[in-house]
């Protein structure tokens, strides 16, 4: 019996190992080629995978960038703070279309050592609120992004680079 579940593990280690792709040195470099355009010009799409540590696949959650304007509707859940109070705020959408972003800072300090480019700017909705974009993005594709926005609470989103056009 015991052979039986060791060889079972045996072939199942050995499938999954051969599903899985792997780039070559090529192809990785292509990638973070693409992946370096991408956030020198701040010309990217990513797609939202994770929300706040729950996995979503919904493919309306996206981030547009075109170099000067961004386009999104992400779900943000969390607290709205007014004068020291805190309450629930419930379900609700950050929904930006083709807004200016400004206060740009791209900080490449981290690609050599950790393969990671720092991305943070800001947009308005309206006058009275302004929300602040955090993102990682690392040379394999990933990204990694703080919202944060005035009298909420921050909320944390994962997602990949797409290269394709939206």
């Amino acid at each position: 019996m015991r052979r039986i579940i060791l060889l079972l593990l045996a072939a199942s280690a050995l499938l999954a190992s051969c599903g899985t792709t792997r780039l070559t040195p090529e192809e990785e470099q292509a990638r973070k080629a693409r992946v370096a355009r991408a956030v020198n010009t701040l010309d990217m799409t990513i797609n939202i995978t994770e929300v706040s540590r729950s996995r979503t696949y919904n493919a309306e959650y996206k981030i547009y960038l075109d170099g000067q304007h961004i386009t999104t509707r992400l779900p943000f859940v969390g607290q709205v703070r007014y004068g020291g109070i805190s309450e629930l705020m419930g379900d609700g959408t950050v929904l930006l279309e083709n807004a200016e972003i400004y206060n740009i800072h791209l900080d490449r300090s981290e690609v050599a050592t950790k393969g990671m480019y720092l991305l943070s700017f800001q947009a308005k909705r309206d006058i009275r609120t302004i929300y602040t974009f955090n993102i990682s993005v690392f040379d394999n594709g990933q990204a990694d992004i703080i919202l944060s926005t005035t009298n909420k609470t921050s909320m944390r989103y994962l997602g990949e680079l797409s290269f394709k056009t939206p």
